[in-house]
């Protein structure tokens, strides 16, 4: 499919079971990158996954606070510290060149009256997970998400995310920088008074891209919003609203080939699309509706030069290589996976992570994708319940997938 321009504006469509108007201050969806659902928010950016992770408390059995390690099919789960008394979900992962391993996510603290959610950084230690301290926004209560982050050096990584401004509660642009010593907040950009949030991160060299959402002044949907970070600033771009789509857009995964080559991708009311950027300029490379039924997208990882689109249809977990013209469509039919990340494995090959079936039921339960000839095949791994959000390959080729299981960080590796 040739690269087609972006059509400036948007088109409204369809408002999604919004409730209590009254009561409710900005609609926003939250991409789930495991679950085709919208999420609505009151006075926040409250995301109906979390609602359905906490919902899981309930219905499964609940893993202590620091998870005990447990080996299935050669891969072993690796213990994380959280405060005691609080929920904790890792949504993304980095390695750096010498091999640190880093997972981002967030917090949920219950409080008296009130939930709290409090980023969650965390380093491998050669043990396990312990936590790093990161600045909140402190509000009453405090939302904080992280969601994205990518490492340029031992001593330098972003995270992005949102943060809920005290008072007025709107969304405003996270991103943290890690220096080799500490985490410090920058000055990110935000391209309206209305909500801003990102959901990914990616570099190449020194240069840096953010994706996300936008309400820009006056509108109600959310728009694609990137933001790139030129050494001194992060300075944003609006790709405009890919036609035909319709409703919330946000692009919730990027990835670059190069400094001038980057992919993104997201969602709206007709599923997932792409956009590629060639030296700053941005085309469709995928409209909205071109995927097969129910197709929507979380992420989108690289190997070199080739690009891997990940997400899930109606029946089973979705790839697309997109280096290639047209792009090529891999979409498992009938094995109910859904895809979130992708990796280097073994001999140069794409490893995915996300999650399968549990059998004889409709619960999701952790899963990796091995290449076959009719797509990437699920295999589930590590506890029952649960999923993976990102995957990584350390320097030493050690396997790594990060995610959440009944409310508390998952994490597995693998050694070469």
């Amino acid at each position: 499919m040739s690269d087609t321009p972006l059509s400036a504006g948007g088109a409204a469509g369809n408002e999604l079971g919004a409730g209590d108007e009254s009561k409710l201050k900005s609609y926003t969806m939250i991409p789930n990158r495991l679950t085709n659902s919208v999420k609505i928010q009151e006075l926040a950016h409250f995301p109906w996954s979390l609602l359905a992770r906490l919902m899981l408390l309930f219905t499964v059995p609940v893993v202590a606070q620091t998870q005990v390690a447990t080996t299935v099919s050669s891969w072993s789960s690796v213990s994380s510290i959280l405060p005691s008394g609080q929920d904790g979900y890792f949504e993304d992962m980095a390695i750096t060149p010498n091999g640190t391993v880093w997972a981002t996510g967030y917090r949920v603290a219950y409080l008296p009256g009130a939930v709290e959610f409090r980023t969650n950084v965390m380093r491998f230690n050669g043990t396990l997970f312990e936590p790093v301290a990161a600045p909140d926004i402190e509000a009453a209560p405090a939302v904080n998400f992280l969601q994205g982050i990518t490492a340029v050096s031992d001593t330098s990584i972003y995270t992005v995310g949102w943060s809920a401004t005290p008072g007025t509660r709107i969304n405003r642009t996270r991103i943290l920088h890690y220096d080799g010593t500490q985490w410090t907040a920058m000055i990110s950009a935000n391209a309206s008074t209305g909500s801003n949030v990102l959901y990914d991160v990616t570099h190449f060299g020194e240069r840096l891209w953010a994706v996300g959402a936008v309400v820009l002044t006056g509108d109600f949907y959310e728009s694609p919003l990137i933001e790139i970070y030129n050494g001194s600033n992060w300075i944003v771009t609006l790709p405009g609203r890919p036609a035909p789509g319709t409703g919330h857009m946000e692009l919730t995964g990027v990835y670059a080939v190069n400094a001038s080559t980057v992919y993104a991708v997201g969602n709206c009311d007709q599923g997932g699309f792409v956009l590629k950027g060639v030296r700053g300029v941005w085309s469709v490379l995928m409209a909205p509706g071109t995927l097969p039924t129910g197709g929507h997208l979380t992420r989108v990882a690289g190997l070199g030069k080739r690009v891997l689109a990940l997400g899930y249809t109606n029946s089973g977990g979705l790839a697309i290589r997109l280096d290639v013209s047209p792009p090529q469509i891999i979409a498992n039919t009938s094995d109910g996976a859904s895809w979130a990340d992708a990796t280097t494995a073994v001999k140069s090959t794409f490893m995915t992570v996300g999650s399968g079936l549990v059998p004889g039921t409709s619960f999701a339960s952790p899963a990796i994708g091995h290449r076959d000839a009719t797509g990437f095949k699920p295999e589930t791994i590590g506890p029952t319940f649960g999923y993976f959000n990102a995957a990584a390959t350390a320097p030493d080729g050690t396997l790594w997938a990060v995610g959440a299981t009944s409310g508390k960080p998952l994490a597995m590796r693998r050694a070469p």
